[in-house]
């Protein structure tokens, strides 16, 4: 391995994670007010607890096709730039915004529908009475999230990332102090509960994304990249390059988040106390997936960059200095999660029996980070190739054909309940860092041999 390789990757490594970070930043600002949700309404009970855990999860297994889709829009608009053509990157922010708004408003209806039936997940009556009202709000608040994403990603796609992360922290100021007002009835306002944390959360995350758009449009930065009339008729080859490389994208999200969606209900099925655990095990490892998909992020960012240029020799270096920074990071996290899987369950409830289940849960967590964050790297990569399709079956049949039933196996008919289950989770983890990293491999060695 000469000089000169080691010199390049060495590049490559700190120029990804120098945009990485504050995307991984971002993500969890994003995340943390289902955690802040968590951890509040934790010191309320475990019913509460569990409710806010299955409407979560029912909330993220709809939103996370919007946000693979919305992922498009950074792709899209790093390639506009790396080919020098600005007035495009204003094109993709002004078509993604139709895009997303759509998206959100049909997944919200769609949440809002469940509301009606929530008796066909099985969940406990306890569970399934403390969940509706704070479904349908969180829900609503999605569509803001689409909107937040939309400018988010056209910002990040020109290496802006600044933005985002100031209007989250704002965001999440706000969800904190509201959610001590509504959940539990401090300065003179009614303790609401878990829906009061429903309503903190969809005022917090409109006014930050009414914040962040203004911003955006507003701010010197992007003056040359935006559209140069907003209301003209909108133009079918944007929509279709949008759709053609988000929705595979959507897709791709939907199985994975899909699979652990699932595993929620399925948790559910046992009991509140395995829910809850479930709960508290998925949010830790969540807040460490961030790190995975900042990188992912950035790989999409510079590869589709590189792309744009023509230069598949670079794309295929930012591909796997990235992967190899997830592979170390998630590591890491990994080793952290084995360590204080007694502790970490404690910041979010007391009770013993949660605490231990959840600290078992944690070490199957600790064995499936690094696969984690492999595959959710590769993931990043390829899109910035724009290769969507073979990921998304790939995604298919790790979680849906292999990981889910294997887990229903483990967990059911051999009796080991909520251990049984991640492990089929792990198991299918593995199996798509494996055959996504195969897959970067040949295409971009492919594309660096035209």
């Amino acid at each position: 391995m000469n000089s000169a390789f080691i010199k390049n990757y060495s590049l490559e490594l700190k120029q990804t994670l120098r945009l990485a970070f504050p995307i991984m930043l971002n993500q969890v600002g994003q995340l943390m007010f289902g955690v802040l949700d968590s951890v509040m309404i934790g010191r309320v009970g475990a019913v509460p607890l569990a409710a806010s855990a299955f409407s979560n999860a029912l909330f993220w297994f709809c939103l996370i096709f919007g946000i693979g889709v919305s992922n498009a829009i950074s792709t899209l608009t790093a390639q506009a730039a790396g080919a020098a053509k600005p007035r495009d990157c204003g094109e993709v922010l002004r078509h993604g915004l139709v895009v997303n708004l759509v998206i959100g408003i049909l997944l919200a209806g769609l949440l809002h529908l469940f509301t009606y039936h929530l008796d066909v997940f099985r969940q406990t009556p306890e569970i399934i009475e403390e969940s509706r009202t704070f479904l349908i709000l969180i829900g609503w608040s999605g569509v803001f999230v689409l909107l937040f994403q939309n400018f988010r990603q056209f910002a990040e796609g020109l290496n802006q990332t600044k933005p985002a992360m100031i209007m989250l922290g704002l965001g999440l100021l706000m969800n904190a102090f509201l959610n001590w007002l509504w959940i539990y009835g401090n300065w003179g306002f009614k303790a609401y509960g878990l829906t009061g944390a429903g309503f903190a959360t969809l005022v917090s995350r409109g006014v930050f994304t009414i914040m962040m758009m203004i911003y955006i449009i507003r701010s010197p930065l992007f003056t040359g990249h935006m559209p140069l009339k907003w209301w003209k008729a909108f133009e079918r080859r944007w929509m279709a390059s949008i759709l053609k490389l988000g929705l595979p994208g959507g897709f791709q999200y939907l199985f994975e988040v899909g699979a652990f969606t699932f595993a929620a209900m399925m948790m559910g099925w046992i009991g509140a106390t395995e829910l809850a655990a479930h709960q508290i095990a998925i949010n830790l490892a969540s807040i460490t997936f961030m790190f995975a998909v900042g990188l992912a992020t950035a790989a999409s960012i510079r590869g589709g960059y590189a792309a744009g240029k023509g230069n598949y020799h670079e794309a295929r270096r930012v591909g796997f200095s990235s992967i190899i920074l997830g592979a170390g990071g998630m590591s890491i996290f990994g080793l952290i999660f084995y360590f204080f899987r007694e502790q970490l369950p404690r910041i979010y409830i007391h009770d013993v029996s949660v605490v231990h289940l959840a600290s078992q849960l944690l070490i199957v967590a600790a064995c499936f980070q690094v696969f984690d964050g492999i595959q959710g790297v590769c993931v990043g990569a390829l899109r910035g190739l724009s290769d969507v399709k073979i990921p998304t079956i790939v995604s298919f049949f790790a979680y849906w054909v292999l990981s889910l039933p294997l887990g229903y196996y483990l967990g059911f008919h051999l009796n080991y309940g909520a251990i049984g289950l991640w492990t089929g989770l792990a198991i299918g983890l593995a199996v798509s860092a494996v055959l996504l990293t195969i897959r970067f491999h040949i295409i971009s060695k492919k594309l660096c041999d035209v």
